[in-house]
């Protein structure tokens, strides 16, 4: 057995791990507007939460590829939104939470005083199949995201929280479960945590993990 062989072909696979970029870049915390230091949702019981829009830069080079692209942007926004107000409702953090296509037209309806009003963009989006996925080095699934929180009833912007998730950058199978879905899963997660931390209803140390889209973390 060559030991020199296998000693270098170890060394290489270690400079691989280390040089090469992980596009698991996660989820970010909840960033204040303004001047605020930290983040102070208690004065909001109730939330709506809009359909994500489509924000990704980028055409297809073909017209009909185009068309289908932005559909599944489209598509994906709302499946985001849905899947985020699912994880919201599940915290128990507010006393009602409404989905919404749009930002409401009725103010007398949910453009109230006390409503916090969760709208937000795709900024990356990629679906990628199974292959594409395993391979990894950018062939695999992307999901980008912009939350902004407002103040319902005047529109006020009360922060942000920015999500960027995707397939590892070096091939192998977990890469193959790293679906966008996945990703959205896990991401609302992260998010509603964000709300419940900003309500005072838990500290970070006690978000614990969700497999490797959620990692322990403190102030």
């Amino acid at each position: 057995m060559n030991w020199r062989l296998i000693s270098r072909a170890g060394i290489a696979s270690l400079l691989v791990l280390a040089l090469a970029p992980c596009a698991l870049a996660g989820v970010g915390k909840f960033k204040p507007a303004g001047n605020e230091k930290k983040p102070d949702l208690r004065d909001y019981q109730t939330i709506v939460i809009t359909d994500f829009t489509d924000a990704v830069e980028g055409k297809m080079p073909d017209a009909a590829e185009e068309a289908q692209y932005r559909s599944d942007v489209q598509a994906a926004g709302k499946l985001f939104a849905d899947i985020l107000a699912e994880k919201v409702r599940r915290s128990e953090g507010f006393t009602a939470v409404t989905r919404a296509p749009t930002v409401p037209a009725a103010p007398e309806d949910l453009l109230v005083a006390g409503n916090l009003l969760v709208t937000g963009k795709l900024t990356r989006f990629k679906a990628s199949n199974l292959a594409g996925r395993y391979i990894g080095f950018g062939a695999g699934s992307k999901l980008g995201a912009l939350i902004e929180f407002r103040d319902a009833a005047d529109s006020r912007l009360l922060g942000t929280v920015e999500v960027s998730l995707g397939s590892e950058n070096i091939p192998g199978a977990i890469n193959a479960i790293q679906t966008v879905e996945r990703f959205m899963d896990g991401g609302a997660i992260r998010v509603s945590d964000e709300l419940l931390i900003a309500k005072k209803l838990k500290h970070r140390e006690e978000t614990g993990r969700q497999g490797r889209l959620r990692e322990k973390y403190t102030d």
